[in-house]
């Protein structure tokens, strides 16, 4: 965590005259959580990246008369979307519920606002850290309002912003004025550092959704639940070659065959989970598979669950992470779509398109309990180009040996204390 007032320390400098810049404050306009500061030598201005979430990675520097970005970092996406909501600057009111748990002294800013709703969620799950271990402050979330039922219990007030969360990225001046009226209520105040991707030891996924992770006690290596994660914004499309141009080319070709009325992206999924269906079937007698996600249902043989919803309500998206608890395997293509299956599923078949692979593993939930070489075998990320036939060999083989995987890997079946080197004997521990 940063102290955002009385004193808020940076380290920038000037990118035109190389001098320290000084701050004068700090602003919170939406996603991002700035300081506001000066040049005292050429007298330029800037607004700056505190080191909040990606904050922390690329910060950015941006001039306030020319709206220039000065990204001495990379992360070309992350300069882009400040410039982009910079020059479309509004302050058009929003509505926000406020609810307090307990009366404010000592208040610390987690801010989950974002564009893309992975990066809300994997923020909110910093929260945990703040309840449990610094408990001498009082934490206060700034949420879209369609994930406050991920809030945790524990936060001492949520402010709940009525916004698609899309426009998360959006530079909202009326937001910013909104937090500085409240924060000026107090002496101090501090910003949760929010990590863009949090440790698995520093959060309980239950403590956010109320449902426990997969019980690999009933894991079923004869009636597995096999559940696919629906997307339509980022499909499951079978690229051959594998070239990322090729794959844009021809989400590109599907995108405007769609404006005719044909959609072919949910045409190839359909058509991909039907053999995916069909190649399982054939080694489980009792295969139980689902389709969870963000979509119109219909289009699926009856004898698969099709779970999926245009738009859930908080008890809908509970609902769907039982279902992902319950799942031996969860399956889908790249992206947030993946957090919440994979903070819930026994294990995770995750299809790679072939621009994403800068990003792997960035949307995974892992299990914190789980042994280094149970990990490689619980998830697995799949290139796009894979056939199907291979997709339903590597889950048949997850599915049928990951419990003799687990007796030659797990720490407790290679601990030398088993070992009784006095009576040449060997301790068997509990094979559960």
């Amino acid at each position: 965590m940063i102290e955002l007032q009385p004193d808020l320390e940076t380290d920038f400098n000037c990118p035109d005259c190389g001098s320290e810049l000084s701050s004068v404050g700090w602003y919170m306009p939406g996603m991002r959580t700035l300081a506001d500061l000066e040049c005292k030598e050429c007298e330029r201005e800037y607004f700056g990246d505190l080191p909040i979430s990606q904050g922390l990675v690329t910060p950015c520097l941006l001039e306030k008369d020319s709206g220039k970005i000065h990204n001495p970092y990379g992360g070309d996406w992350f300069a882009d979307w400040l410039k982009a909501s910079y020059q479309n600057r509004s302050r058009d009111p929003l509505l926000i519920e406020k609810e307090y748990k307990a009366e404010i002294t000592n208040p610390i800013i987690l801010n989950c606002l974002d564009r893309l709703y992975g990066h809300s969620v994997l923020k909110l799950l910093n929260s945990q850290h703040y309840i449990d271990q610094r408990t001498e402050f009082d934490l206060i979330v700034l949420i879209p309002s369609q994930m406050d039922w991920l809030v945790p219990k524990g936060v001492t007030g949520t402010w709940s912003i009525e916004m698609p969360i899309t426009s998360g990225n959006q530079w909202n001046e009326w937001i910013a004025e909104e937090i500085a009226a409240f924060a000026n209520e107090f002496k101090k105040v501090w910003a949760g550092v929010a990590f863009p991707h949090p440790h698995p030891k520093d959060y309980t996924i239950s403590r956010f959704t109320g449902v426990e992770r997969f019980n690999y006690d009933q894991w079923s290596r004869e009636s597995p639940k096999i559940t696919y994660i629906w997307r339509e914004d980022r499909c499951w499309i079978h690229t051959i070659p594998s070239s990322p141009s090729w794959y844009r080319i021809k989400s590109k070709i599907y995108d405007k065959i769609s404006d005719f009325g044909v959609n072919l992206d949910r045409y190839s999924q359909h058509k991909l989970i039907n053999k995916l269906d069909s190649n399982l079937k054939n080694n489980f007698d009792n295969l139980d598979l689902s389709v969870v996600g963000i979509g119109e249902p219909g289009g699926l043989p009856e004898h698969i669950g099709d779970y999926r919803l245009s738009a859930p309500t908080a008890a809908e998206e509970k609902t769907m992470c039982e279902i992902y608890s319950n799942s031996e395997v969860v399956i889908g293509i790249h992206g947030s779509n993946m957090i919440l299956p994979s903070a819930h599923a026994g294990s995770v078949v995750e299809i790679m398109p072939p621009d994403r692979w800068t990003n792997i593993t960035q949307d995974l939930v892992f299990d914190d309990k789980k042994e280094s070489r149970e990990i490689v075998y619980d998830y697995r990320h799949i290139p796009s180009t894979t056939n199907v036939s291979e997709i339903s060999n590597i889950i048949l083989s997850m599915i049928k040996h990951r419990p003799f995987h687990k007796l030659n890997s797990k720490r407790k079946w290679v601990n030398h204390q088993n070992i009784n080197y006095e009576k040449h004997k060997y301790r068997y521990p509990d094979r559960k």
